[in-house]
Parts: structure tokens; sequence; C-alpha cells
């Protein structure tokens, strides 16, 4: 056929109108606008020692009402435990007898010098690391003191859990009646390993709780489920007086697991604090999240999410260089599409309009993404060179070693080792960062996963995966989780490639995540109390379904010497040939030429999750 290449209203604004506009500016000239969030109190810990018009050290190790606070510090002052220096405020676990207790820690606190109801409280901190390292960042009434009487805890960290930040409220009645309520927030590195924001936001109605300005938490008031146990009826959420801030650095203790003394190690046995700042909780204000949410890693040629929080009246402005954003432009969360293996910058430019008394704020936000390239099979984690997951929380011990007898299955030099929690019925260890593609397609069969396992446990022992999203999860089952899966072993002592299937889906809200999961967690022996060392390598997802040719149309005659478009077909993420037998595939459709009169053959392919069909068809 011949292809062809084919070839205002004024608006009028009446006096009337123009009136009654001036007569509304003016009536709302007169409104009284909320104040911006302004900074109310900081300590920036510029000087040399902890100023003590801000701070007081508690000291001691909680005798004689709480000995040993149910931990195994003592807190001192002075600077054996606690130095200001280069601007940071660091406290230090001593292994050392200290009033009774084999550890020496600090304890900082503002009561009678600075507490308040409402606002946003943040520090930018770095934490310790090593098991019974307990930091912990918090807020106890001014007025009574008393956990029961609310707790607000905006950070606390166990350092044998490196990843994972806890929020949490107290209440009810008192220990060990009284209540609590909390969720986590899991990093991709240890947060021991850089500093990082931790903010509450605290107003009338509800808590929030953020990790570098990500929301992860709201506890909303609901006077008639929040706080039961209290007998008094009036405090049924007890956070609407004034709270005063705690810093303090425990070792072991129930968060902790109660190790004991020798169990204790100081691997990074110091937390380190860049600033402590109060803002007050004005409506006109807004505080510049510092990060893009989404995945750093992401497949070529598929959908992304990338956000942040919304701010109301913001402009937003996305860029990406050869990225296609392919839908959320102008606001805060777009769909974007990188079109090969490489590493990106995305760029986020935000401009917050001037209301009331605060002015006009712009800010820039970037992110590297990694761009991988899909395949039939892809591997996830091979210990030796290729491990594109980040190892997270655990209930056991994971760690990477030497392997234990390979064989044909697996001749890898390194492999994951993996030792049982047998105190922890559903114990797990969770696989961060992993790119899953749509979740539905491993619901349906059209993609499975695959690893290889070593165990001495008896044949039929049950291994499963669990999909999730990082951002739809909470602790509460089965809240963030897609669907799980199940093998069971065939062989003791040697290796084997175990082939997942469906077990059961989770979340019923699973369609709402089900592109952004990012989470794969493995439960060895699930439903029981049984220790075990496990040995896994070469997770990996395959396709098994194959990838059809893409629909073409009819030959195209086109006239000499006339100009033409691109070749066209249908299908997903095509590759145009000039040979049956493919080569290098270009993504760039073909212009015919009609300078000579003759015929030429073109042809084309589409990869659908990774798999290409397996010949170029005919144009």
């Amino acid at each position: 056929m011949i292809v062809a290449v084919s070839k205002n209203r004024k608006k009028e604004v009446s006096g009337l109108i123009l009136f009654s506009f001036i007569i509304l500016f003016l009536l709302l000239s007169n409104i009284s606008y909320s104040q911006c969030n302004q900074l109310v109190w900081s300590d920036e810990f510029d000087g040399t020692e902890v100023d003590a018009s801000k701070w007081t050290f508690q000291t001691g190790n909680g005798c004689p009402n709480l000995c040993g606070w149910g931990k195994l510090e003592n807190y001192t002052s002075g600077t054996n435990n606690t130095t200001v220096a280069n601007g940071i405020l660091t406290m230090t676990v001593k292994k050392e007898a200290s009033g009774g207790s084999e550890f020496s820690s600090a304890k900082l606190v503002t009561l009678g010098k600075y507490s308040r109801t409402y606002g946003r409280f943040e520090a930018r901190m770095r934490m310790p690391k090593g098991v019974g390292m307990w930091p912990a960042f918090w807020m106890l009434s001014a007025v009574k003191q008393l956990a029961y009487d609310g707790e607000i805890d905006i950070m606390e960290y166990r350092g044998d859990q490196p990843r994972i930040n806890h929020g949490t409220l107290h209440y009810g009645q008192p220990w060990p009646d009284n209540r609590y309520d909390g969720t986590n927030y899991t990093h991709t590195a240890d947060l021991d390993q850089d500093f990082h924001i931790y903010a509450v936001e605290w107003t009338a109605d509800d808590i929030k709780w953020y990790f570098d300005n990500t929301l992860f938490k709201t506890e909303t008031r609901d006077p008639n489920s929040l706080n039961p146990l209290n007998n008094n009826t009036s405090n049924l959420w007890p956070w609407t007086s004034d709270f005063y801030i705690i810093l303090n650095l425990a070792v072991g203790g129930g968060f902790c697991g109660n190790p004991t003394a020798a169990q204790i190690t100081l691997t990074k046995p110091t937390f380190e604090i860049d600033y402590v700042r109060v803002y007050s909780s004005g409506s006109g204000g807004v505080i510049n999240p510092t990060a893009i949410s989404g995945s750093s890693k992401v497949f070529a040629n598929t959908s992304n999410q990338f956000s942040i929080s919304e701010i109301t009246g913001a402009s937003y402005t996305w860029s990406a260089q050869n990225a296609t954003i392919k839908s959320g432009q102008g606001t805060n969360a777009v769909q974007i599409s990188f079109p090969s293996e490489s590493t990106y910058t995305l760029t986020l430019d935000v401009t917050v309009p001037a209301s009331g008394q605060c002015p006009e704020n712009t800010f820039k936000l970037t992110k590297t993404i990694s761009v991988l390239k899909d395949a039939c099979t892809f591997v996830y984690a091979d210990f030796d060179n290729r491990t594109l997951v980040d190892v997270g929380a655990a209930s056991g011990t994971a760690l990477v070693v030497n392997n234990p007898a390979t064989n044909t299955v697996n001749n890898s030099a390194k492999v994951m080792s993996y030792a049982r929690n047998a105190s922890e019925q559903y114990d797990n260890v969770a696989l961060n960062n992993a790119l899953i593609p749509n979740g539905s397609q491993f619901e349906n069969g059209d993609m499975a996963f695959e690893m290889d396992v070593y165990s001495s446990q008896a044949v039929g022992t049950i291994v499963e995966l669990q999909i999730a999203s990082s951002s739809a999860w909470n602790d509460t089952w089965p809240t963030g989780r897609h669907t799980t899966y199940r093998a069971t072993t065939t062989k003791v002592n040697t290796w084997e490639t175990l082939h997942f299937m469906l077990n059961e889906t989770a979340d019923p809200n699973r369609a709402t995540f089900q592109n952004n999961l990012d989470r794969i967690i493995i439960l060895f022996k699930p439903n029981s109390t049984t220790a075990g060392t496990y040995y896994f390598d070469n997770l990996k997802k395959v396709t098994t379904v194959a990838a059809v040719a893409p629909t073409v149309v009819s030959p195209i005659e086109i006239e000499q010497n006339t100009t033409t478009s691109a070749l066209t077909a249908i299908g997903t993420n095509l590759l145009w040939y000039t040979t049956q037998t493919g080569g290098a595939g270009t993504m760039l459709a073909p212009i015919p030429s009609t300078a000579d009169a003759g015929s030429s053959k073109y042809y084309v392919s589409q990869t659908i999750s990774g798999c290409e069909s397996t010949e170029p068809k005919l144009l």
C-alpha cells in the first residue's frame, strides 16, 4: 500500500468578575494564616561539651526502683561515655565495672529544661552495631514521667539487626500490663554506615513516624481502643501534654532478646547524633523531603514508580536522560521506563508556592538508578559474584561461607549459610531490593522461582518463599505480602535445585502493589521450632511460558521516491533485524528507503518478561 503523510477562543473577563475577585482578595487578606513550621528548639552540638542549659545527665542503674533498668548498663555523667566534638554528640558503651554493672554508657534528658506539646521532633543520627546495642531517641510525659501516661519512641534500634528502625507508642497500665503499638522500617543498608534523619510529627489527632522523611507509620487518635487499660478515662489518648526528649544508649534488655553480659559484642559501640531539632506544628509549613522513594535497581523497558510525599500546592518536574515518563509528570508520583542497561540520574525539581507568611520554596532531589537487562532466567543471588539483593532482617544468622560440598548442581565457591533460630516458629530471612516483575505473573504460573538448597534435614523439609512490597509492609500478616510459594527437599547433604509452586495468596489488596514488589522472604521449615543450618545459592526467577512473535501487518508497498514513515508492529519491547537469523537488533524501527525500486525484508521480535520470541518475524 501507499504510505502517505497527511498534511482560540478569546477569553473575556467582565468588570463584574474582576471586581468580585478584588473583593475576594481583600477578604482573604484579612484571614489569619498559620505560621510556617518554625525551628523552636535545637541542639547542633557545635560546642566541646554537653550544653547544660539544654540537657541533664541521668545517671545510675535504676536502683532502687528498677535496678539495672531491666538492662546491663550503668549511666555516667561527664566525658567518660559522652563527648561533643566536630559537631557530633557521641555516646559510647564501655566494657568496665561501673555502678555495680558490667558496662557503662550514657543517657541525656531535657526534663526540666525543655518540653513541648505537638510539633515535629527530629534527629540526624548514626547507629552503633553489635549484639545488645540499644540506642533510642524517645519522649516521656513531663507531667507524670511514666510510660503508661504516654511514651513516644521516635527511634529504637537493635545492634544485631542493623537495618531496622522501630517506632512505637507505649500506653496502658504500669509494666508488665502496659501496652504498645509500633512498626519498623527496613533500610537497604546497615544504619551504622551513615547518618539518617529520624522524626515524628505529633498533632492532637495523630502521630506520624518518618525515616529520611519517608512516612512509614501513622497512629491516629481512637479513644475507644488505643488506651483501654488505663483506669483514668480522661487519659484514653495520653499524648496531649508536654513531653521531654531522651537520648540514651542501653545495653541488653528484653528489646535485644535479653543477651547475657558474655553475649554482648561491641562491634561499633558508638551512638552518634548530629543534631536534635524541634519545629512548631503550624500547618502552613513544609519540611522538604530528602529522598525519592522507589527502587534504585530496575529492569530496562519496564514501568517503575518513583515518588515523594505529596506537598499541597507544589509543582513537580521529573527528568531523566533518555527515559520515558509514562505517567504522572507534574505530580508527586511518576511511572518511568528506562530504555537500556546503564546508570541513570533521576531528577525532581519541586516548587512550593508562597502561602501566608511562608515564602516560595524550591528544592531539587536526585536518585541514581541502576538499570539491568531482564532475561528468561534472571539470577538474584549468586554469592560468588552476582548478588542483586541485600540481606535484611533475619530471625537467625545469615553468613556468606565456603560451599560445604560442590557438585554438578552447584559448584560455586561461596554460598549463603543460614542458621535457623529454633525459638522462632516462623523463622525467616528477608532479601531486600529484589527486582520482581508483576506479581500476577508468578501467581498465574507464567514465572516461577528456583533456588539451590543444601541441607542435613530430612527429605520432605518445606522451604517457603514470600514476595512482598516494602512500601506496603507492616508487621501484621498478611499486610504487604503478595503470595507465598513452597518446595520440598528430596535430598540430604547434597545440593539440589528446588522449583517453587504457588502455596497461597496473602494480602487481599495485593493487586494495589503487585507492580511494586521488592522483597523476598525465605522460611526454612516454617511453623516449627527446629534448629538447623541451611545453605542456599542461585536464587532466580524463570519464565515458564515462551514469548510469542509480535503481530505484524501485511507486506507494505511504497511508491518510489516518496516520503515514508518508520515501520510498525504490535508487541512489547520490539527489536528490529535485517536478517531472519537475528544478530544485533535495534529498538529503533527502520524507515524503508524509497530511492530504488525493489523489495527489502525486515524482521521484528518482541521481548516479554525478559524472554525474546524465538525468531524474528518477517514484516
